[in-house]
């Protein structure tokens, strides 16, 4: 399990620095567009809403559910051992052997209950890390796709002497851009609607196993949690 951490946590970081690039590229682009007279969004906010869902930190989840998962076996190996002690405890001391008995019984039962709760917890944060890692993958891939080149393999900054000279026109030129700032919006709402989802769900889920009440996410105008430093 921690290997595929890292493998995947690497690959994350790998798509994420790229995205950055392609990020540029494509803020290039809207100025392009808004110097031809095209809508586009402003840079400002373009950035806001990529770094709002680069901060969210997916492999400290994926770490908590490493620990989860670390402790579960921790404890599946002293219910092991329970029924053993069980015994040896009667046999040690026979007048008070169906009280130790009793005693013992009821720790492992206890033990029981706290494995599924840990079992389950874990693996509630294990796909609460996994889900939100596909939605990262797929958000860097959509930056990826907005910040390529513009058209017939024309980069982003020679996009303007591309149209001064005739090579695109600017009726493509806007139509292009105006698709890509349709990917841009499209794929951040469902990146930060999926993200809110997700961590909606594990934080009902923990709280249940944990015997409180759900607890609502803040009304900080986002849509999701801040899970980590979303200010």
């Amino acid at each position: 399990m921690a290997d595929a951490m890292r493998t995947s946590e690497a690959a994350l970081v790998a798509m994420r620095s790229r995205s950055g690039r392609s990020l540029d590229s494509f803020c290039t682009l809207l100025s392009v567009g808004r110097d031809c007279g095209t809508t586009v969004p402003g840079e400002a906010e373009v950035r806001r809403r990529f770094d709002r869902i680069d901060r969210v930190d997916v492999s400290a989840l994926a770490a908590d559910a490493f620990v989860l998962a670390g402790s579960h076996h921790g404890l599946a190996s002293l219910a092991v051992s329970i029924p053993g002690r069980s015994v040896s405890l009667r046999q040690a001391w026979p007048q008070v052997g169906d009280a130790v008995g009793r005693a013992v019984t009821a720790h492992g039962d206890r033990v029981d209950a706290d494995l599924i709760v840990l079992r389950d917890w874990a693996e509630a944060t294990v796909a609460a890390a996994s889900g939100i890692e596909q939605l990262l993958t797929t958000w860097y891939r959509a930056v990826d796709k907005v910040g390529e080149p513009l058209v017939c393999g024309v980069p982003a900054h020679g996009a303007a002497e591309a149209i001064r000279t005739g090579v695109v026109s600017p009726s493509l030129l806007a139509d292009d851009i105006a698709a890509r700032v349709t990917l841009f919006d499209t794929a951040a709402d469902a990146t930060d609607d999926g993200i809110a989802e997700m961590l909606r769900v594990l934080v009902t889920a923990t709280d249940d196993l944990a015997g409180g009440a759900p607890q609502a996410p803040p009304d900080n105008g986002s849509g999701y949690l801040a899970l980590a430093g979303d200010e």
